[in-house]
């Protein structure tokens, strides 16, 4: 019986799809503290710099966001899927 294109797709995310519980991934969170992003999943970043460079390429705004409160911080397996169930609640 042929599968249906769903199944397909769920096959082949499941096959190919990076795991990121298994590594530490980058998270920023606006100055009230509510997360705003990921970054790191498919790719390694080796600092906070790095990090923060890829949520805001333009210094000038990364300076702003600095100044303003913005955290940039790793998380480590699994914690960031928590925090984005959390804000979905909120």
């Amino acid at each position: 019986m042929p599968m249906t294109i769903e199944e397909y797709k769920a096959k082949v995310d499941a096959k190919y799809a990076r795991k990121p519980d298994r590594h530490p991934v980058w998270l920023i969170f606006d100055p009230q503290g509510r997360f705003e992003g990921v970054c790191g999943l498919s790719v390694n970043i080796p600092n906070v710099e790095s990090a923060h460079k890829r949520f805001t390429p333009l210094e000038c705004v990364r300076l702003r966001e600095l100044a303003e409160g913005y955290v940039v911080r790793l998380a480590e397996p699994g914690e960031w899927e928590r925090i984005i169930e959390q804000e979905k609640v909120k």
